[in-house]
This record gives C-alpha cells, sequence and structure tokens, in this order.
C-alpha cells in the first residue's frame, strides 16, 4: 500500500474501464507531537492547536530522521516532539494511514 491515495465512484464500461462520476482524494498533511506505539505501528499526533489524531504507520512508510531516511517507522523514535506526517485519511475509522513521515 505505497504512494498516496484517490477514490472514484462509477461504473465499469463493457472494456473494465471506470467511468467514474466522481473522483477525490483524502491526502493530509500536518505537523506536530508525535507519540508511537511500543511496536511504532500506531500512535497520536497532537497539532499546535490540541487536536489530536490517531495514525497507523503503514508498513511501507518512507520514514525520515534528522534529515536521513531510515528503515520504516522502526527506526523512529516513540515520542517526536516536531514530526510531519503525509497519508490518507481514512474516513471509515477517522485515523491516518501514513505513508511518509519526518522526525
Amino acid at each position: 500500500m505505497p504512494g498516496d491515495f484517490f477514490y472514484a465512484r462509477g461504473q465499469l464500461d463493457e472494456e473494465g474501464y471506470l467511468n467514474a462520476d466522481g473522483v477525490w482524494v483524502n491526502i493530509v498533511n500536518l505537523t506536530g507531537s508525535l507519540e508511537l506505539s511500543s511496536d511504532r505501528g500506531t500512535g497520536q499526533l497532537m497539532l499546535p492547536d490540541k487536536r489530536i489524531y490517531h495514525v497507523h504507520m503503514t508498513p511501507q512508510v518512507e520514514s525520515w530522521l534528522a534529515g536521513a531516511q531510515v528503515d520504516g517507522s522502526a527506526s523512529l523514535p516513540a515520542s517526536s516532539s516536531a514530526a510531519q506526517v503525509v497519508g490518507a485519511w481514512d474516513e471509515a475509522t477517522g485515523t491516518i494511514d501514513v505513508t511518509t513521515c519526518w522526525a
């Protein structure tokens, strides 16, 4: 599941192509304090205005620490006072599926 996501609604035609009635993206790019679980798979992002978002670190997350790319979310610190996450907003669960994280 690497990369960002878009969603579409429509009908398949006879050749299997989607004739879209609507297309939308739910991509977020947020900065705040990041607290990750011990397995680094889930956590919370608190924005400067104190709003809290639950995050899910996708297995293929691109992770950056102090400007250098590291190997997935397992290499990120459990707590970071300055983190930026990019990912897809999952409306069904109210979480952010993070695809890129800078800490």
